[in-house]
């Protein structure tokens, strides 16, 4: 096997492997873990966003659109397939529907390495037989309603996510974080920030992540970046680089200082979102 698909397969396998953990840990946010396929080495580069002009929704469904309009994000409850829930956000949805569509676009972007590498891990007896086949089932699933799902919508992800954000939707600040490459114009950092922490203070350790690596660009100190970082290597069931190795060394004092910062916080998140079983 060559360097570059070694390095694809682990990734890969980190992937599912952080995945499989969140699904099967906390089956009512299990989606989010998709997300650390955005955050992941070797992820793949988003698409760039499109125009805010609506995307026509076809004669066939939009009656199913409508009386879904109300529903918010159980939306999925009364439609079909993945885009005629996007559809609906982008014509006129609430900032929850938006918040949903931007989810189900990235969760629907790792859907292919994420069905790869669990299959890797079983063929390789790294995970068990029968969980890994529920969880292809569920994969290919999902796979299916992700079909409808255009270029076009993909391409909007950005203006969901940012929508989602300005409106409170939580699970959403990596999602955006990735559909500007990290690096938001300065009216959005600020936002950004506080959709990432409301993240990871809701349980989610990949926002904390982000923030480890990114914190600084987007306005934090030193010593509150390594914080999150230090949170997420704590928290997290699989663990990824949370320095690109140029940081400046911290001083003692603020190693200190990022180290009561980090326990704090994930003393906060155990409490509020005790380990199954814990």
């Amino acid at each position: 096997m060559s360097l570059a698909r070694r390095a694809a397969f682990i990734a890969g396998s980190l992937i599912a492997a952080a995945a499989i953990a969140y699904v099967w840990t906390r089956p009512a946010g299990g989606e989010r873990a998709m997300l650390a396929a955005r955050t992941a080495p070797g992820a793949a580069e988003p698409a760039p966003a499109a125009s805010g002009i609506p995307i026509a929704m076809p004669a066939a469904g939009a009656s199913a659109v409508r009386a879904s309009a109300s529903d918010g994000v159980g939306a999925e409850a009364a439609i079909a397939d993945y885009g005629q829930l996007v559809l609906a956000a982008l014509n006129g949805g609430t900032a929850q529907q938006a918040g949903r569509a931007a989810q189900l676009i990235s969760n629907c972007s790792v859907v292919d390495i994420t069905r790869f590498s669990i299959e890797a891990l079983k063929s390789a007896g790294q995970m068990d037989e029968r969980i890994a086949n529920r969880v292809i089932d569920e994969t290919d699933q999902r796979g299916r309603r992700c079909q409808s799902l255009t270029d076009d919508m993909k391409a909007r992800t950005k203006e969901l996510a940012e929508r989602a954000i300005a409106g409170g939707v939580k699970g959403v600040g990596i999602i955006y974080a990735e559909a500007v490459r990290f690096d938001p114009p300065e009216s959005m950092r600020q936002p950004l920030v506080n959709a990432l922490r409301g993240d990871f203070l809701d349980g989610d350790p990949y926002s904390a992540r982000v923030l480890g690596l990114r914190g600084q660009a987007l306005g934090l100190s030193k010593v509150e970046a390594h914080a999150y970082g230090i949170a997420y290597e704590t928290l997290a069931p699989i663990i990824l680089p949370t320095s690109d190795g140029n940081d400046p060394p911290l001083t003692d004092q603020e190693e200190r200082e990022a180290a009561a910062l980090a326990a704090a916080w994930v003393g906060q998140i155990r409490k509020a979102h005790p380990p199954a079983g814990g």
